[in-house]
C-alpha cells in the first residue's frame, strides 16, 4: 500500500469514529410521582413566637422519592455509561442518590436525602402552607382561638408541594459522544405545623359565668273549689251534709290542707301530692245533722234569729305551699221530722 492509501484509510476511520453513529445518547428518561402519602417527604414548621408559624426546621431529613424508566443507547461493561442523580430545588441533598449509577436501567425508582434550604425555586412554601390552614381552621371552629390552634398543631397532606428533579448522563462507551438530559415532576409533601408550647401559654382562660339563682317554681295552685252537699235541706232529720273539694295544681308538688268547722272543729292534716299539672279531689268530708231540741229557735252563725233550724259551715284550710288561702262551704238545714235534735257524729 502506498503512503497516499496509509493517510485516506486512517482519516476515513477517523470520521467514522467521530460521527453520531457511534454517539452515546439517552433512549429513555422518564420520572413520575408516586401515588398517595406513604413516601412523600415529610417538612416540619415551628412557631418561634407562639403567633404564628413562621420557620421550617432544616434539621429535619426529607426523603423524596420519585418513579423512574431511563435507558442508554450504549450502556457498556458493566452498565458504566450510566450515572444520574436526583435534585430538589431550595434543599441541600444528604448523601447519594439511589440506585447506584450501575442499576439506573434495573431500577423503578429514585430517591435521595435532603434537608430544607430555604425552598427557592419551589412553587409551594410550608411557611405559607401552615398560615393558610390555620385561616380555615379559624373559620370553621368559632370557639377556638388562633392560640388554642397553634398550641396543638396539625397535619397537612399537600398535593404536588415541591418540584423534583433527575438528571441522568449517557457516557461515551468508545471514541463518541456523552448525552446529558433530565426530567421533573411535581411531588406531594406532609407539611407537619408543630405544636407550640409558646401559644399554649397564650390561650385565654374560659370566661367566668356568672352564677345562676335556681328559677324559682311558678305557683303550685291554680284553683280550688270546696262545696256543701246538699246546700239546703227541707227535709226528715237527721241528715248528712257531705263536703267535697277539689284542687288544680299547675305542676308537680304537694298540698297540705284541713277542714275547720264554725264551731271551731278541726280536721286532721291531709297531704295531697301531685306527679303533674292536674286536678285532684281531697279527702272525703261529712257531718250528721238532727233536729234542735224544744225550747227555742237556733240562732244563725251570726247570732240572729233563723227560720232555719240549724245552719253551719266548714271551709278548707290551704296550709302549704304559700301563700295560704281558704273556701268555705255553707249549708242550712230545715228539719221536718219531729225526732229530737241532737248532733249525733262527727267524722
Amino acid at each position: 500500500m502506498n503512503r497516499k492509501a496509509s493517510v485516506c484509510g486512517l482519516f476515513v476511520m477517523a470520521a467514522l469514529v467521530a460521527s453520531p453513529a457511534y454517539a452515546n445518547s439517552i433512549r429513555k428518561l422518564d420520572i413520575s410521582a408516586l401515588d398517595g402519602y406513604g413516601d412523600a417527604p415529610r417538612v416540619r414548621v415551628y412557631s418561634t413566637d407562639g403567633e404564628k408559624w413562621n420557620a421550617v426546621d432544616a434539621t429535619v431529613a426529607a426523603r423524596f422519592k420519585v418513579k423512574l424508566n431511563a435507558k442508554c443507547r450504549f450502556e457498556g461493561k458493566g452498565n458504566k455509561a450510566y450515572e444520574g442523580d436526583l435534585q430538589v430545588a431550595g434543599f441541600d441533598i444528604i448523601g447519594d442518590t439511589d440506585p447506584a449509577d450501575f442499576m439506573i436501567p434495573h431500577s423503578g425508582t429514585a430517591e435521595a436525602t435532603f434537608r430544607y434550604a430555604g425552598g427557592e425555586g419551589q412553587p409551594t412554601d410550608p411557611v405559607e402552607v401552615c398560615a393558610t390552614e390555620l385561616k380555615k381552621r379559624l373559620s370553621e371552629n368559632k370557639n377556638l382561638t388562633k392560640y388554642n390552634i397553634l398550641a396543638k398543631g396539625f397535619k397537612v397532606n399537600y398535593p404536588g408541594a415541591f418540584e423534583v428533579k433527575y438528571r441522568m448522563y449517557c457516557h461515551a462507551t468508545g471514541l463518541g459522544r456523552s448525552d446529558l438530559g433530565s426530567d421533573t415532576t411535581l411531588v406531594n409533601a406532609r407539611i407537619e405545623c408543630a405544636a407550640s408550647d409558646l401559644a399554649e401559654k397564650k390561650i385565654p382562660p374560659p370566661p367566668k359565668r356568672a352564677k345562676l339563682k335556681p328559677a324559682r317554681a311558678g305557683r303550685l295552685l291554680s284553683d280550688v273549689r270546696f262545696t256543701a252537699e246538699p246546700e239546703e235541706h227541707h227535709g226528715t232529720c237527721p241528715v248528712g251534709v257531705r263536703f267535697h273539694g277539689k284542687i288544680t295544681a299547675t305542676r308537680a308538688g304537694e298540698v297540705r290542707y284541713r277542714y275547720v268547722s264554725h264551731d271551731g272543729r278541726e280536721s286532721p292534716e291531709f297531704t295531697l301530692t301531685f306527679d303533674a299539672a292536674g286536678t285532684r279531689s281531697t279527702r272525703n268530708w261529712s257531718r250528721t245533722i238532727a233536729k234542735p231540741d224544744p225550747g227555742g229557735q237556733l240562732a244563725d252563725t251570726s247570732g240572729e234569729a233563723s227560720d232555719w233550724d240549724v245552719q253551719g259551715w266548714y271551709r278548707i284550710e290551704i296550709l302549704a305551699p304559700p301563700p295560704k288561702a281558704s273556701i268555705t262551704a255553707r249549708y242550712r238545714i230545715d228539719c221536718q221530722d219531729p225526732a229530737p235534735a241532737r248532733l249525733i257524729r262527727q267524722n
